[in-house]
């Protein structure tokens, strides 16, 4: 098992003013079996999010964001995003193996 730190969208809230939705993220700890990891690739979308406004204000916009996709045997595949440029997480889904 490897631990990452994903980057979850939490329920977005209504803002009247600019009237539209307002996204707010959150952090928790995730472990992953590296087995199960199918996918990796680089977040470029939340990464272009994260250039133009910190996702939160401990995080610095210069992190890189991968996404994992993950199948376990008898389940369909789910995606979670973690911070780490794409060659890092990578190399800790190899080192266990």
């Amino acid at each position: 098992m490897i631990k990452l730190i994903e980057v979850y969208e939490k329920s977005a809230e209504y803002n009247a003013q600019l009237q539209r939705n307002k996204r707010s993220f959150g952090l928790r700890d995730v472990f992953i079996n590296p087995s199960y990891v199918v996918c990796i690739r680089e977040n470029e979308s939340l990464k272009a999010t994260s250039e133009r406004s910190p996702l939160l204000p401990e995080l610095s916009q210069d992190l890189d964001y991968t996404q994992v996709m993950l199948m376990s045997p008898g389940q369909a595949t789910r995606n979670i995003n973690v911070i780490g440029d794409l060659e890092s997480i990578a190399g800790a889904c190899e080192v266990v193996k």
